[in-house]
């Protein structure tokens, strides 16, 4: 019974230290792969292609969004990404938050000043 519960103290140990934080995750550069408006997933327009957001470990970020550029910064509260659009981008949204973060697929949904919902999705960045 020591043995299994030595064994079941390292599993967990291991794990613990092998889990990445969320401010470990996002700092990199993204890629768009697809967006979706109204619940409906489309392929990139010609002016999304090059479409990226960084994420620095100054806990800053920027990119572009429809060919358009967006900066500001981030913050992470307890596991959560929380972003503040800086006063320099262009792009123009209400709010633009966080909604899933992993190792290779962060999703990013923002509101636009005409009220429309659009979700991001990015993959990391191949350098």
């Amino acid at each position: 019974m020591k043995k299994f519960n030595f064994i079941l103290t390292l599993l967990f140990i291991s794990t613990i230290s092998l889990a990445q934080t969320a401010s470990e995750n996002i700092t990199k550069k993204w890629s768009l792969h697809e967006l979706e408006e109204f619940g409906e997933k489309y392929a990139l327009t010609d002016a999304q292609q090059n479409d990226y957001i960084e994420f620095t470990a100054d806990n800053k970020y920027m990119g572009t969004v429809n060919g358009e550029a967006i900066e500001g910064t981030w913050s992470e509260k307890s596991g959560t990404i929380v972003m503040a659009k800086g006063a320099n981008s262009k792009f123009k949204v209400n709010w633009i938050k966080v909604i899933t973060l992993e190792a290779e697929n962060l999703v990013i949904t923002y509101q636009s000043v005409d009220l429309i919902k659009t979700s991001l999705f990015y993959i990391p960045t191949k350098e």
